[in-house]
């Protein structure tokens, strides 16, 4: 018996590629540009990306194990979840979105390195201390004196930690989004072959 459950998993798969491919042409531009932090904040999106696309993977090996009922719940909750419910016309009832931390902590638990990436990207995106004062100011040794504007020398490695982290996203989206396509083709084809119920 055929279900939406494969369309949908297909439609997350495509706009999240597309997501995916303007965010990482944005970061690149940016690093060009000596935008650093801005960098920053699309690489997490990047990676958050590519956390929500492994959850696909994860949902596709335990298809015929899990509730139908459950995986729809979820994958709606992907495809049309809302937080804020009053920005949307007060005709539909959208299901609350999953917070991307869950996406990220269950990625974690395979790939240690993937969350203190995630963190170190967050340290420089938030207000704080590696994302303002660390970043566009440095004390000069004369009292009351300092030099305003990000730091080559900072730059300079901050973008090669951009740079690896994108290239590992890269690498683990691509394999992740060739195998949704086969796993996908293998379900349907399952599905075809149950039997018709009237």
């Amino acid at each position: 018996m055929l279900t939406k459950r494969p369309f949908q998993v297909l439609l997350l798969r495509g706009s999240l590629f597309h997501r995916t491919d303007e965010l990482l042409n944005s970061a690149v531009m940016l690093l060009e540009a000596d935008n650093v932090v801005a960098a920053f904040l699309v690489v997490r999106a990047v990676m958050e990306n590519m956390a929500m696309q492994h959850r696909l993977i994860k949902m596709l090996a335990t298809r015929n194990t899990t509730d139908p009922a459950e995986m729809t719940e979820v994958l709606n909750r992907m495809i049309v979840g809302v937080k804020m419910q009053h920005s949307i016309d007060g005709e539909m009832d959208y299901p609350q979105p999953i917070n991307v931390m869950t996406f990220i902590e269950h990625f974690s638990k395979e790939n240690a390195t993937f969350k203190m990436s995630f963190e170190s990207l967050c340290e420089l995106a938030h207000p704080n201390h590696q994302g303002v004062a660390s970043h566009y100011s440095e004390l000069d040794p004369n009292p009351g004196y300092v030099t305003f504007g990000p730091k080559p020398e900072t730059n300079r490695q901050r973008k090669e930690i951009a740079l690896e982290i994108m290239n590992v996203c890269i690498e683990i989206y691509l394999v992740d989004y060739l195998n949704i396509a086969r796993d996908v083709e293998e379900w349907v084809s399952e599905l075809k072959a149950q039997p018709q119920t009237a």
